[in-house]
């Protein structure tokens, strides 16, 4: 598209420079129709990405400034990019949101409401579903510990024991972890 900005110094510039080299060779090769619909969505997020590098870098702007500026890109970026942008975040205050409710007393019925209404049912029940694997988990390493602990004497074929009744071959590799 051509629209990379021009390159600066620092860490954008070598990029920003090879993206206008890229973006100029496919003149070469595609018409600017053909260029727009095979590299229109890469090509946003890639100016949009650069853009946002030599903002990092530019000292000479206030805090308030650099905030601006993202705000304003932000704007600009395509609805499909901004929404891709914007879907980690809300994810992570999802699970903020859940945090909190359970730290208040909310129940797991609670829990799948509040995600149901932020995501969808399915994704909340795959959410439930990985809370009581994580809930087996931590319950079974508890277990695990605990078990170690009662072995005074190190016995490798009592601790491998414990292992194989608490844990599948595939999980006791993660055990390392713990012990």
């Amino acid at each position: 598209t051509g629209s990379a900005p021009a390159p600066t110094g620092g860490a954008a510039g070598p990029a920003q420079a090879r993206l206008a080299a890229q973006q100029q060779l496919r003149h070469d090769y595609f018409s600017a129709e053909e260029i727009r619909g095979l590299f229109g969505a890469s090509d946003a997020y890639d100016d949009d990405a650069l853009a946002r590098l030599a903002l990092s870098a530019d000292t000479t702007l206030t805090p308030e400034q650099r905030q601006h500026q993202l705000a304003r890109f932000d704007q600009r970026l395509p609805a499909s990019l901004r929404e891709d942008r914007e879907a980690p975040v809300r994810v992570l205050k999802l699970e903020e949101a859940v945090l909190q409710a359970r730290a208040a007393g909310a129940g797991d019925n609670d829990i799948y409401r509040l995600r149901s209404s932020a995501l969808s049912p399915a994704a909340a029940a795959r959410l439930a579903d990985l809370d009581r694997e994580q809930a087996d988990w931590s319950r079974r390493i508890s277990q695990y510990q605990a078990g170690r602990q009662q072995l005074t004497v190190p016995d490798g074929a009592a601790l491998q024991q414990l292992r194989d009744t608490l844990f599948s071959p595939d999980e006791q590799k993660r055990l390392g972890a713990y012990e």
